[in-house]
């Protein structure tokens, strides 16, 4: 099956060239202050293919969003449906949905990103022509019996923790991508 990928809450060089190897189309650096705008830059100079995206816990205000676009070369920025602020400004836009998202106002070129395959499975009839992103990090590889009919237009994994500095534990990406090359 060939799908679209993208990799949340990006930190480190390696999550991003490990994520940049896998084929990601997508790699979210979170931007509320835990990634300093040097270090993603640098980690971004490291990079070619991905679409970088901004990952924001609230959305700010369009001179920001111009700012992070134009310093940081954003090509997509992601934010919640409950704070969403529709401004004109050169990024694409992922909305980040739950089962209480009100979906209204959403424009229709924006990417819903479902918190998980239950959430997509019960949400997407209200907006099935808009294109889905599914999470699935909460879910398990081994059970992809959800993914028969209709499929999303793309997939995403969360970052996960090092286990100790410098050490990272790829393993549940390599299980999802295996499970997702299989399908």
């Amino acid at each position: 099956m060939e799908y679209r990928i993208k990799f949340n809450g990006v930190t480190t060089l390696s999550e991003a060239r490990y994520a940049a190897a896998a084929g990601a189309t997508w790699i979210g650096f979170p931007m509320d202050g835990a990634l300093a705008a040097a270090k993603i830059q640098e980690i971004a100079g490291w990079l070619q293919g991905p679409e970088l995206v901004g990952e924001y816990a609230i959305w700010p205000d369009s001179a920001t969003r111009l700012d992070h676009f134009q310093i940081l070369g954003l090509d997509w920025i992601e934010g919640t449906a409950k704070d969403f602020v529709n401004a004109e400004t050169p990024q694409r836009v992922i909305v980040r949905v739950d089962m209480d998202s009100d979906l209204e106002g959403l424009p229709a070129s924006a990417v819903l990103h479902a918190a998980s395959p239950d959430i997509w499975m019960q949400r997407k009839a209200e907006r099935q022509e808009q294109k889905w992103m599914v999470n699935l990090s909460g879910a398990d590889p081994g059970s992809l019996d959800w993914l028969s009919g209709a499929l999303p237009f793309a997939f995403s994994l969360d970052a996960v923790g090092e286990d100790q500095t410098g050490l990272r534990d790829f393993s549940t990406w390599d299980d999802w991508l295996e499970a997702l090359e299989n399908q």
